[in-house]
């Protein structure tokens, strides 16, 4: 869940998964699609600055987070989607990435 990390540390972080991953790399991660899942990840947000007094999240899009893995050479062999359907009590649509090295 790259969205945690600040937007600073994230491709310092995905460099270091390819550094000590074998060959794969798996990032679940959430994904606003629609204005609705704005307003939820908003709510994540203040939960996770509360609970964890986590740091500005940092949500992107699909295209986003692949062009951020693209830049550190991390390929894209999958992306399985979690439809918002799949938890009634977090109802934003998420995917997992698969990545290779």
């Amino acid at each position: 869940m790259l969205h945690h990390a600040q937007e600073i540390d994230q491709e310092p972080l995905l460099l270091e998964m390819a550094r000590v991953a074998d060959s794969k790399i798996i990032i679940s991660e959430n994904l606003a699609v629609h204005s609705v899942d704005r307003l939820l990840q908003q709510f994540h947000e203040i939960e996770a600055k509360t609970d964890f007094q986590s740091a500005k999240l940092s949500f992107k899009s699909q295209d986003e987070w692949i062009q951020n893995f693209e830049k550190v050479n991390l390929r894209l062999l999958d992306l399985i989607s979690i439809p918002r359907s799949a938890a009634w009590w977090y109802p934003i649509p998420r995917c997992y990435f698969v990545l290779g090295t």
